[in-house]
C-alpha cells in the first residue's frame, strides 16, 4: 500500500523494456526474475489500488452512515413502540368505554321495558280493582233484590283471611296492597288451580316461599299456543303438595 505513483513512473522505462520480463530474467538469473515478476505485480496492485482506494473510503464512509441510520433507526423504532403503546392504552380505554356505554344503553333498555311492564300491568290491575268492585256491588245489589240481609260496610278481605295470614303472606314477598291480598285469597282458597299473569315475578316469589315446605315441583314451561295448557295435570301424587307450571308466556299457574 505505500507504493507511489512517483515510484511507479521511475519503473515505467524498466517495464516498457522488451526484455524486462519473468521469462528474460529466468535465463540470466531465478533470483532476479523472482524480483522482475514482484515489480511488475506491484505495478498492476498500483494501478488496481488507485481505482479499488476511492471505493474503500466511499465505502467506509457508507458503514459510517449506516451505523448513524441504524442508530437513528433504533431511535424511531422505540419511538414507534412508545406510541404504540400509547396507543393501545388509548384503545383499551375507548374499548372499556364502548362496553360500559353497551351495558348502559342496554341496561337503559331494560328498565324502559320493565317500565312498560309495570305501566301495562299497574294499568292491567287498575281494571281489575274495578271489576272486582263492580262484582261486589252487583252481588250487594242481587242480596237486596233477594231480600238476603248483609253487612253494608263489609270487608271481603276481613272475612277470608285474618291479619296474621297477610301479615306472613308479606313476609313471603307478597305486596300489601288490597289487590294482591285479594289474589293471594283466590290462590289459597280457589278450588281449581289459580292462573296467574305475574310479569314482574312477585307471584312466583311468593307461591315458592309459602309452598317452600309442601314439596314444591317446579314443572316445565308450557306451550300455550300449541295447547298444552289444555292438557293441565287434574291431580298430583299423594306425597306432593303443590306444583308450579311456567308458560312460555310469563304466566304461572
Amino acid at each position: 500500500d505505500s507504493i507511489t505513483g512517483e515510484v511507479v513512473e521511475l519503473l515505467a522505462p524498466y517495464l516498457d523494456m522488451d526484455d524486462y520480463n519473468l521469462e528474460s530474467a529466468k535465463r540470466i538469473c531465478g533470483n532476479v526474475a523472482g524480483l522482475c515478476s514482484w515489480t511488475e505485480a506491484m505495478v498492476d496492485f498500483f494501478s488496481i489500488n488507485k481505482e479499488v482506494l476511492p471505493l474503500k473510503a466511499n465505502l467506509a464512509l457508507q458503514e459510517v452512515r449506516l451505523v448513524v441510520a441504524q442508530a437513528e433507526l433504533a431511535n424511531a423504532q422505540a419511538q414507534l413502540d412508545a406510541k404504540q403503546q400509547e396507543l393501545d392504552a388509548v384503545q383499551a380505554l375507548y374499548d372499556t368505554a364502548m362496553r360500559e356505554k353497551q351495558e348502559l344503553q342496554d341496561g337503559a333498555q331494560a328498565c324502559r321495558n320493565k317500565m312498560a311492564t309495570a305501566t301495562a300491568l299497574i294499568d292491567g290491575l287498575g281494571g281489575e280493582k274495578e271489576y272486582r268492585n263492580l262484582l261486589l256491588a252487583l252481588w250487594k245489589a242481587e242480596m237486596s233484590q233477594q231480600r238476603i240481609p248483609y253487612s253494608h260496610d263489609v270487608n271481603v278481605i276481613g272475612m277470608l283471611v285474618d291479619n296474621a295470614t297477610v301479615g306472613e303472606w308479606n313476609l313471603q314477598g307478597l305486596p300489601n296492597d288490597d289487590l294482591s291480598i285479594q289474589n293471594g285469597i283466590v290462590v289459597t282458597k280457589a278450588s281449581r288451580y289459580p292462573l296467574l299473569i305475574d310479569p314482574q315475578g312477585q307471584g312466583k316469589i311468593w307461591i315458592k316461599n309459602r309452598e317452600v315446605d309442601n314439596s314444591l315441583q317446579p314443572g316445565r314451561a308450557l306451550a300455550a299456543s300449541t295447547g298444552e295448557m289444555q292438557h293441565m295435570p287434574r291431580g298430583l301424587p299423594a306425597w306432593r303438595k303443590a306444583l308450579m307450571i311456567f308458560s312460555t308466556w310469563g304466566w304461572t299457574v
